[in-house]
């Protein structure tokens, strides 16, 4: 996967001016946590929303609060 492989980082844009979104679930069985964790870490304007008892699809388990989180995300950058 993009985020196992040692070349993601090459991947990354660390250089990103933009802010950027990034929501996980902490329990998500497929990206491992801490893989998320330094991923969000390489983007210069990240900001990593955790879903703590959420898996791979917060928007889909946690619909209205991961609305919630997208649509502040947003509105503070318009």
């Amino acid at each position: 996967t993009l985020f196992g492989s040692p070349s993601w980082k090459n991947r990354s844009p660390s250089h990103n001016a933009l802010p950027t979104l990034i929501m996980a679930g902490k329990q998500d069985q497929i990206v491992p946590w801490e893989q998320t964790v330094r991923f969000s870490q390489g983007i210069a304007q990240a900001t990593l929303q955790v879903f703590e008892q959420a898996g791979h699809f917060p928007n889909l388990t946690h619909g209205e609060d991961f609305n919630q989180r997208l649509l502040l995300f947003l509105r503070q950058h318009a």
